[in-house]
């Protein structure tokens, strides 16, 4: 419970700190916009190999072929109101060809559904909460379902989209394993978007979470991102085409055991997006929420018991 009121007061904090600033304190380029019915559906796949690992374990999270999916629908309630769904999947590819009776120790596969219900100035910024549910594999014996509840604001300057998150994530009584998936945390996440252009943008980001694992045991994660978004115009056939690039990295630890991995993934993706004429403006006025994967920080807590 304690975790739980710290994770609320984080994202209030967060969101109240955002809130107050206003558009009086920079001049938008662009004058009020109305929010939008929009959606942006993504895929990627990449590839994950690992770096000081340090588990428990015969064998060792070996590197793989990941992909992922994601799919977001921004709803105007009113002016300024409007809630958003996501749904995400990842899934480790490499795993789909090997026998089920092999012995693994790798994340399998993480889902999660999302529902943000925010109010926006495209001028200035947005304020909102969020909740949902997911589940994380860790490993071919480790389901892990959990619940998610947090807070989150946007600031807009110029072509600088500022955007912080807290919240807090449990697994619930039908995970396996006992308590061997992390439980029970507390996660904050920072993100930096700077729209080069109107369809080219370069994003950043770091996110934290700490909670236990094996039961009593504290755990947490550090995970970085950076990721390049362009549109490729005119392509034969197909016309226009959202493409990105991106890198992730998180380190897990186990800090009762002293067990410890980190991962890294680089990967290419498509992103198609509608109700906005630009990126940016998508940005502004339509789906412009998400989250972390938060299944693959449930699930790895089995990789680090």
């Amino acid at each position: 419970m304690k975790k739980l009121l710290a994770a609320f007061t984080m994202a209030g904090v967060a969101t109240l700190g955002a809130h107050t600033a206003t558009a009086a304190d920079f001049e938008p380029q662009t004058a009020i916009q109305q929010l939008v019915v929009s959606g942006v559906v993504e895929s990627w796949s990449g590839y994950t190999f690992y770096s000081n690992v340090d588990v428990d374990s015969d064998d060792d999270p070996e590197d793989s072929f990941f992909s992922h999916y994601s799919g977001r629908l921004s709803l105007p309630l009113s002016e300024n109101l409007s809630a958003q769904m996501d749904v995400d999947v990842e899934i480790n590819t490499s795993l789909m060809l090997k026998s089920s009776d092999e012995d693994t120790n790798d994340m399998e596969q993480a889902f999660q559904g999302i529902f943000h219900l925010s109010s926006r100035d495209p001028n200035t910024g947005l304020i909102g909460f969020f909740g949902g549910a997911g589940r994380g594999d860790g490993d071919e014996n480790g389901d892990y379902p959990f619940f998610v509840v947090g807070g989150e604001a946007q600031l807009y300057l110029q072509d600088f989209t500022f955007y912080v998150q807290g919240g807090y994530f449990d697994t619930t009584s039908e995970a396996n394993h006992d308590d061997d998936g992390m439980s029970d945390s507390i996660f904050g996440r920072g993100v930096v978007r700077w729209f080069l252009e109107e369809n080219t943008r370069l994003q950043g980001e770091v996110s934290y979470a700490d909670g236990t694992v094996d039961g009593d045991d504290d755990g947490n994660v550090v995970e970085w991102a950076v990721r390049y978004d362009t549109v490729l115009e005119g392509l034969p056939l197909i016309g226009d085409a959202g493409v990105f690039f991106g890198y992730r990295g998180a380190r897990f630890e186990n800090e009762g055991e002293n067990n410890e991995f980190t991962d890294h993934t680089v990967m290419i993706g498509f992103r198609h997006a509608f109700g906005g004429s630009t990126m940016k403006e998508i940005d502004r006025v339509g789906a412009t929420l998400d989250a972390p994967t938060i299944g693959r920080w449930v699930g790895a807590g089995n990789i680090i018991d």
